[in-house]
């Protein structure tokens, strides 16, 4: 059986992919100079941008969750010598979005609105992802850098991801019952029953 888990590499690609088509970017525009979606703290990092250009910042997170904590078992036959043991539960991913530029709260509300449209939510479940509903509004948090006013906006969602991990587990074949006399330590056994299928 496979397991339904996503990395962190997978849950960014996600979110940047899903930004862009939010956004109505077309990705074959982007620049190596200009990248106008990103992922925060991108290991090559990327070029700085100006105070007029819009830019969009990704963060995937794993939360800590009361929901993360509850575990479901479920057990299936694969064939006559092993079962499937199935481990089922609820992993709560936080996405933050930080948006700069003159567009930046404008972009952020389209973002907020898109995720409701059923194209975006299908996109999602497909990949065993479900939005909490309760979405907060954007903030617009305007940030003093280089002597100038840079227009900045955040904004984040608690996704639910269903996860499930699969092992196989031999059937037991055999148990030993094994009786021993009411004597100390170390005695002999009176009677060793082996119980088969």
């Amino acid at each position: 059986m496979t397991d339904l888990y996503l990395t962190i590499s997978q849950l960014n690609q996600i979110f940047y992919n899903l930004t862009i088509t939010m956004l109505g970017l077309n990705p074959t525009s982007f620049t190596n100079k200009y990248q106008p979606v990103r992922i925060s703290w991108a290991s090559d990092g990327q070029p700085g941008w100006n105070q007029f250009e819009d830019v969009a910042f990704i963060r995937v997170i794993p939360r800590d969750d009361e929901y993360n904590r509850i575990r479901d078992m479920t057990f299936t036959q694969i064939d006559s010598q092993n079962i499937n043991q199935a481990m089922s539960y609820t992993r709560v991913i936080e996405v933050f979005w930080t948006l700069y530029g003159p567009n930046s709260e404008d972009n952020l509300q389209t973002i907020r609105d898109n995720l409701f449209y059923d194209s975006n939510h299908d996109t999602l479940m497909n990949n065993n992802l479900y939005m909490v509903m309760d979405v907060p509004e954007p903030k617009r948090l305007p940030e003093f850098f280089e002597s100038k006013w840079w227009e900045r906006v955040d904004f984040s969602v608690s996704f639910n991801e269903l996860v499930t991990r699969n092992i196989t587990i031999p059937y037991v074949k055999q148990v030993p019952i094994i009786f021993y006399p009411s004597t100390p330590t170390g005695a002999t056994p009176i009677i060793n029953i082996s119980v088969s299928d």
